[in-house]
């Protein structure tokens, strides 16, 4: 008779587990851009309006008793605060103390996030329940980092360690009022992360010093009177919605140029623009 010998063979099972991608809280730098269909038609390619970079340089604020880390707009003006819990990001606007979720990064497919934060069109604050349709991943820099899908595809992605890719604190999804805003780049410690890594920093103006701006507005934000000023000859001045269309609001010359009453007008977003020289400005109100 044969025997039958079994001899065990022991497999060691290894667990590659996927290190999680924190939150930038130091030397962090996102750089915004706010893009406008020229008020022509047919439609043109959107034309850059506005810049606004957006920092996390280390410095800690307690609220609620908690620890955060202040955002503030390059260049100092306070924005609001953060901090990350396990994969969650949440975020506490200026001038409030009201703690919202602002990225989640733990998110399965079919998942509904309740009252995420978030500023459409970069300006306007809303609060907003969000359904995740697919989460997948990316690839930086040869590192995995987790991508959060609501719908709309890759350029309104949430990425791991880096934010909305359709603007820092942006809505996730593409508007219908014909302005568009994106994140152009992010960086970490003086290198760019986002859109492809590369050694260097993220430029802070994309050229926008460089294009034609012939007036100049203060203030922004405004709440009553907005005015305007010309830096040479004055050019007709326009307010138009993000929908291109001329509002007809009541404006009085000034020894400077313009003055425009916008206490008739709803909290959202304007466009202050010049036909004559193709230029464009953002207001807030």
């Amino acid at each position: 008779m044969k025997k039958i010998i079994l001899v065990p063979i022991f497999c060691s099972l290894i667990s590659l587990i996927r290190a999680q991608i924190p939150f930038p809280s130091d030397q962090g730098v996102w750089v915004n851009a706010f893009y406008q269909e020229p008020m022509t038609s047919p439609p043109f390619p959107y034309v850059l309006v506005n810049v606004t970079n957006y920092c996390v340089n280390g410095q800690d604020t307690l609220i609620n008793s908690a620890n955060y880390t202040k955002v503030n707009e390059c260049g100092g003006v306070y924005h609001g605060s953060l901090r990350e819990v396990g994969q969650e990001v949440w975020y506490v606007p200026k001038d409030s103390t009201v703690e919202y979720l602002v990225y989640d990064f733990g998110v399965t497919p079919g998942e509904v996030l309740q009252n995420v934060y978030f500023e459409q069109g970069g300006f306007s604050a809303m609060v907003q329940d969000l359904t995740v349709v697919d989460v997948t991943t990316i690839q930086i820099n040869g590192v995995d980092h987790i991508a959060v899908d609501f719908g709309s595809g890759p350029m309104f992605y949430w990425i791991e360690g880096i934010g909305s890719v359709s603007g820092f604190l942006c809505e996730p999804w593409q508007n219908v009022s014909q302005y568009q805003v994106k994140l152009e780049c992010m960086s970490l410690a003086g290198i760019t992360h986002y859109p492809t890594y590369s050694g260097s920093g993220c430029p802070m103006d994309l050229g926008f010093d460089k294009l034609q701006q012939s007036f100049s507005f203060s203030p922004n934000p405004v709440k009553e009177f907005l005015h305007v000023s010309f830096q040479s000859a004055s050019v007709p001045v326009q307010l138009y919605d993000t929908f291109g269309r001329i509002l007809e609001v009541n404006s009085t010359q000034t020894s400077e140029g313009l003055e425009f009453d916008m206490t008739g007008l709803k909290p959202g977003i304007y466009i202050l623009g010049s036909p004559a020289i193709n230029g464009q400005k953002v207001v807030k109100l």
